[in-house]
């Protein structure tokens, strides 16, 4: 790898910052930061733990869970141990589920407790995903180093075309990725990361977490991926960024159209009024949507910004 981006890096990188903001998870509760130290301890004692459970080079663990900071967790320390990542979609059904479990060829299974009790699938090992904590402990010193060509992720494709297809990513292919993404410069250790796409795909977990994380951007996770729960979190988490998908944007926007329409069919239309001058003049070059929408962006996002090189 051309930077030389390994797992190994990510923790040191992470453990370095202390008590700079990892994760910043929000709920009804309220808002719960993970910070970088703790994410890397954390990270490091599974990786161990997993080991010592006899997960070592190129042994594959399926993960499947809600996005959090466990699920971060897990994935982190099953790349940091030299393991492959297998990560399963939550939203699957039964038989989705047993499929790619199969597939998988998976020694350990990390999910909610949920689907271990639906789980009839041959897996030696299972493990919930909020008790990794009650594994034994592994030895500690620093865990080894892995070949960048040493597989380390197994996905599949989201099948918008076609029958779902596995895909395998070597540590040279996630290195590369992150290493770009830096390379862009669009973010840095002041911005938090608007997080809110299902992290078992690939470029959700790439883009918006190990690199985010490598970068010292914080992730900003909202508790559920509807449109007023992400829009919470766009404003708890005090966010900049965002890291999304056109359909994700279309969801935002129709939480933004309802606010509007709820006061009358004038505030409706001077909202799409407002939008169609904005849109025009974005297209030339003038970001007058700033100014138009500062109401909006004060209520709603206050610290969202366009990337630096935008």
């Amino acid at each position: 790898m051309t930077a030389g981006w390994t797992p190994d890096l990510l923790l040191q990188r992470l453990a370095a910052r202390g008590s700079h903001p990892a994760v910043i998870a929000s709920s009804e509760a309220g808002v719960v930061t993970t910070s970088s130290a703790a994410l890397a301890a954390d990270v490091a004692a599974l990786a161990r733990r997993l080991r010592a459970a006899g997960i070592g080079a190129g042994g594959r663990v399926a993960l499947c869970g809600p996005n959090g900071v466990d699920w971060i967790t897990a994935a982190l320390a099953v790349l940091a141990c030299g393991g492959v990542l297998v990560p399963i979609d939550e939203q699957s059904d039964v038989g989705q589920f047993a499929a790619a479990l199969r597939s998988s060829n998976a020694r350990l299974l990390v999910a909610s407790a949920a689907r271990l009790a639906a789980c009839t699938g041959p897996v030696a090992q299972r493990l919930q995903l909020d008790e990794w904590r009650t594994l034994p402990e592994g030895e500690d010193g620093p865990l080894p180093a892995s070949s960048p060509d040493a597989p380390a992720l197994l996905s599949w494709t989201s099948g918008t075309t076609g029958n779902p297809k596995a895909f395998l990513l070597t540590l040279h292919n996630i290195g590369s990725n992150v290493e770009a993404i830096e390379a862009l410069h669009i973010a840095g250790v002041e911005d938090r990361a608007l997080l809110p796409l299902p992290l078992h795909h690939a470029y959700p977990f790439v883009a918006g977490v190990l690199s985010t994380l490598s970068i010292g951007t914080a992730i900003v996770l909202p508790a559920a991926p509807t449109g007023p729960l992400i829009v919470r979190a766009l404003r708890d988490g005090e966010a900049t960024a965002i890291v999304g998908v056109p359909r994700l944007y279309e969801a935002i926007l129709a939480v933004l159209e309802a606010r509007f329409a709820k006061p009358g069919r004038l505030a409706a239309l001077a909202w799409r009024g407002a939008l169609a001058v904005a849109t025009r003049l974005e297209r030339r070059g003038l970001h007058a949507g700033r100014l138009l929408f500062r109401p909006v962006r004060s209520a709603l996002a206050p610290r969202l910004r366009r990337p630096r090189n935008g």
